[in-house]
């Protein structure tokens, strides 16, 4: 249960910076000693992860990958001072991207939602095949556990570019994926049809997913979270307002409480609606005032079914608004930045989750964005992990997922933007430019194969890009940069 402020914990201000110079010196990401990994999630209560306190949680993909999946818990409900009935409704870190350029958006989806059958990328232009999305997905009974991604760019005004498909491609499957799942069942994999009296998770939040971008790292592992609680969650009253549209901060340090970062009435809405997606950048001015919602802050947001706002103004839990820290009044259908069809979903579907992906290309380029998106969509069952390389050192190179005892082969690529390779002997298209062959085997029964091999000393800070196949199976795009020895 959420206890009364202490007056004797450390501020919240105090702690973010604390962490900031500590994320500073160490070069390293951490959270009270643990080392961050990439992207978190909160799954809802009538989840079978999201019993027991595991709604009130934020969790990670573990690294294991196999036929019974296990996600781990990244900060538990006790560390973050919650309820075990609460439920994370949204969740994300402050995101400067809001600010610097445009973004494609990744999202969940709730059980109910359908998408729509129309706008399904089967080949996307340019040759680049993306085949899941969340109408098929959903006809496979498996969409309420994945991450999607929008076919569209968009910055705070709305849309402004991108392949006009109006559309969406699965970008982690909730199971067997290495590198791209959640690790949640069910354990299928994304051409699987699941039984439809299957209990599925639902993801609720997603934050934190890494930027594949080409010669640039991850950013700096977030120091604050951003959650708001589903209406009806225990501790509601006992933080501020009770309601599913207030926001709080974290640090996901025990030792410091969760702090009211917004007021419902701030951002526009009521006190019975009830924030679903979630993306914020709080901005630090020059006092150090973060943590809480102030001018030059900018929140997008979706909003759960049920939430009055919606009804309103005829709009739908699919659609993205954006408030900013200098507006006033309740939000209107100016404040609507996305709508349902421009991410390929259906009138009464609902954004569940909501984070952004950095669009990386000029607007009218459509080769480009079809070229980022491949980094990020699941292709096929077959999936390619690559473990940290350095130069001189020897790599590994692990095949999941892939046709038993058949023959499997690795490219790689040295060029920045890879274009697609057409392979007729492999009966695919390979998503890189001039790709040479690395490496070849024959898969075990269970499908996988490792390879181990010397990485060259001539590739030491460069960008390589990998893309591993079978015949008629492509797998994704690994880029990755090089370290030096």
């Amino acid at each position: 249960m959420i206890k009364s402020l202490r007056p004797s914990s450390p501020s919240i201000s105090t702690s973010i910076a604390i962490a900031v110079v500590a994320v500073g010196l160490s070069g390293a990401s951490s959270v009270h000693g643990q080392t961050v990994p990439t992207i978190k999630f909160s799954v809802d209560s009538d989840s079978p992860l999201g019993t027991l306190g595991g709604a009130a949680s934020i969790w990670n993909p573990t690294v294991r990958v196999g036929p019974t999946p296990e996600a781990s818990t990244f900060i538990s409900a006790s560390e973050l001072d919650l309820d075990p009935l609460d439920d994370i409704d949204a969740l994300t870190i402050s995101r400067g991207e809001l600010v610097t350029g445009t973004f494609h958006f990744a999202f969940s989806v709730d059980r109910a939602s359908r998408g729509l059958s129309d706008r399904m990328l089967d080949i996307a232009p340019h040759g680049f095949n993306f085949p899941f999305g969340v109408a098929d997905q959903v006809f496979l009974n498996q969409a309420a556990g994945d991450v999607f991604m929008s076919s569209e760019m968009f910055d705070l005004i709305g849309r402004v570019d991108g392949l006009n498909l109006f559309s969406n491609a699965l970008i982690y499957n909730q199971a067997l994926m290495s590198g791209q799942n959640l690790n949640l069942y069910p354990a299928a994999y994304p051409r699987e049809a699941v039984d439809p009296k299957f209990e599925l998770e639902n993801v609720n939040a997603i934050t934190d997913l890494p930027c594949r971008c080409s010669g640039n790292a991850d950013p700096p592992a977030a120091v604050m979270y951003y959650i708001s609680l589903s209406k009806g969650s225990p501790s509601s009253p006992l933080l501020g307002p009770p309601s599913g549209a207030c926001v709080y901060a974290t640090t996901g340090d025990p030792l410091v409480p969760l702090q009211l970062f917004s007021v419902p009435e701030q951002v526009g809405l009521s006190v019975d609606d009830d924030i679903d997606g979630l993306v914020v950048y709080d901005f630090v001015d020059d006092k150090g005032n973060l943590g809480t919602w102030s001018a030059g802050d900018v929140m997008l947001f979706s909003l759960a079914p049920g939430s009055p706002s919606l009804p309103a103004l005829g709009l739908s839990p699919a659609t993205i608004f954006q408030r900013d820290g200098a507006q006033t009044g309740a939000i209107d259908v100016a404040d609507a930045i996305a709508s349902p069809a421009d991410l390929g979903l259906a009138q009464f579907d609902n954004v569940d989750a909501l984070d952004i992906i950095p669009a990386l290309c000029d607007r009218g380029n459509t080769s480009c964005i079809s070229r980022v998106m491949a980094t990020y969509v699941v292709i096929d069952s077959l999936n390619l992990e690559v473990e940290p390389l350095t130069a001189g050192e020897f790599g590994r190179f692990i095949i999941h997922n892939g046709r038993p005892e058949t023959p499997t082969f690795l490219f790689a690529t040295l060029e920045p933007w890879p274009l697609p390779t057409l392979k007729p002997s492999l009966g695919l298209q390979l998503s890189i430019q001039s790709p040479k062959l690395r490496a070849r085997g024959e898969t075990g029964a269970d499908g996988t194969l490792t390879w181990r091999f010397r990485v060259a000393d001539s590739v030491a800070g460069r960008f390589v890009w990998f893309q591993a196949a079978q015949p008629g199976r492509p797998s994704q795009l690994v880029p990755i940069a090089v370290a030096s020895p």
